[in-house]
């Protein structure tokens, strides 16, 4: 009986060259003998091509160099992957920070998406189609790629091996950034050449400016991203997307680690954001509306404690310092020896004459939120209270009684009473400047330091 070792040529290019084998059989074949595994090779890549679920499962495991692969065999137009296939592999590994694969479908043929402000978010309507059914957030690729966090590939990654540093995410992670920007300047210059511009200027702004809000939730890259993105044309102070700014401020002063709360909180004030609006779920508000809404939702329904309401009072503080930040006049009434407080009035003796949009119903900024923690017949929050009272009353006496110079921002902060992973976080994006990569600005469609 005749093995497949013993079988002509002929025979094997005639057994390889049956396409209605699936991928599994081809596999198989493959593993007999190795003469059949050269012939069956080519075929097996351009299947992998045709099916979805291999491109998913390439993209799962980040695997770059066989995505590469496997779109370098597309050498006829029946073998060749739909156009659809290969943008939602792109939507995919972008969204689960799988960078490698997302060089590689851009190298093979992937097409970006825009943001749902576009007119149409993709080229190709099989795309259209499916982000209509899977794509809640309405992000542009470039706001997918700026929202992928280091972190995020340990703890959702269970067959493909995180990233060795952080270095080494934001070195390939740069690289997308770079293509997909190319990309966005390629269509928009063709809509400019249809006699589009004012489309396409505000098309391309509202994509960088997204990207940049995005940015800002990463981790001790991000601040490398936000410039980067800023000297590609985003605008922390763009008057025409409020929201969109006020957002990037919401995610920088929402940021958990101190380091990387100071350097956000930093950079966006350099570059000119409005610091008096927050965009929440809620609308506009202001810093201490907002921090205060945070600690009076964390003591009813958190399980942080004290720790956490330190350090956000830590947070008003420096943001105080940077004139961000403006406390109501409060007037101390009475001091409770029994429960350890000082009573708060938030609502009189306000010295505030500037008109403010952004003011609470009462025409005080922050003071309906103070009545609220105070005035809440709920138990739990009592140490919020009293961590308020002791944190307002030391800073009336130290405005009287000025002891001694105030603390920096890094003296304010207990690190050994924050969780493990803040405080690793915290040592790591101290050490990352030292290690970060640069990404190049210089020419229209210049390339990355990161890709040499």
């Amino acid at each position: 009986m005749a093995s497949f070792e013993t079988l002509p040529p002929e025979t094997l290019l005639q057994i390889a060259a049956c396409s209605d084998l699936s991928l599994s059989c081809l596999h198989d074949l493959q593993l007999t003998c190795r003469r059949l595994f050269h012939i069956t090779n080519p075929l097996l890549h351009r299947k992998a091509a045709q099916s979805l679920a291999a491109l998913h499962r390439l993209v799962e495991e980040d695997q770059g160099r066989i995505i590469q692969r496997v779109l370098s065999y597309q050498v006829k137009v029946k073998s060749a992957a739909p156009q659809h296939f290969l943008d939602i592999s792109l939507f995919q590994a972008l969204s689960a920070g799988h960078f490698k694969a997302a060089y590689a479908l851009l190298n093979g043929g992937a097409e970006i998406i825009f943001s749902t402000y576009s007119p149409d978010r993709s080229q190709c309507c099989e795309t259209r189609e499916w982000l209509k059914d899977n794509d809640v957030l309405g992000l542009g690729s470039l706001a997918h790629a700026a929202r992928s966090r280091y972190h995020m590939t340990f703890w959702y990654k269970s067959t493909a091996p995180p990233y060795a540093s952080e270095e080494y995410f934001w070195k390939w992670k740069g690289k997308v950034l770079e293509k997909i920007w190319v990309r966005l300047q390629l269509h928009f210059i063709q809509d400019i050449s249809l006699g589009l511009p004012s489309v396409a200027n505000q098309t391309y702004s509202r994509e960088l400016n997204m990207a940049l809000a995005e940015a800002a939730t990463a981790d001790a890259h991000s601040i490398d991203m936000m410039e980067y993105l800023i000297r590609k044309g985003a605008d922390a102070h763009c008057q025409n997307s409020p929201q969109l700014t006020g957002q990037a401020w919401h995610n920088a002063l929402n940021e958990e680690v101190p380091a990387l709360f100071e350097a956000k909180v930093n950079l966006l004030l350099y570059h000119g954001v409005d610091p008096m609006k927050v965009w929440t779920w809620e609308g506009a508000r202001t810093p201490i509306q907002f921090f205060l809404t945070k600690l009076y939702r964390d003591s009813l329904y958190g399980e942080e404690g004290s720790p956490f309401v330190n350090k956000v009072l830590g947070y008003m503080d420096y943001l105080e310092s940077c004139g961000c930040l403006r406390w109501p006049q409060t007037t101390l009434e009475s001091f409770v020896p029994d429960i350890g407080t000082v009573q708060l009035n938030g609502t009189i003796g306000n010295d505030q004459t500037e008109e403010n949009d952004l003011c609470d119903a009462h025409g005080v900024d922050g003071s309906r939120e103070l009545d609220l923690i105070f005035n809440e017949p709920n138990e739990s929050l009592q140490p919020l209270r009293e961590a308020l009272s002791s944190h307002c009353s030391r800073k009336q006496f130290q405005q009287q009684v000025p002891l001694r110079p105030p603390a920096s921002f890094r003296e304010r902060f207990d690190r050994d009473s924050m969780p493990i992973a803040i405080q690793k976080l915290d040592s790591l994006f101290m050490v990352f400047p030292v290690l970060r990569p640069s990404v190049s600005t210089t020419g229209e469609g210049s390339t990355s330091p990161v890709e040499k």
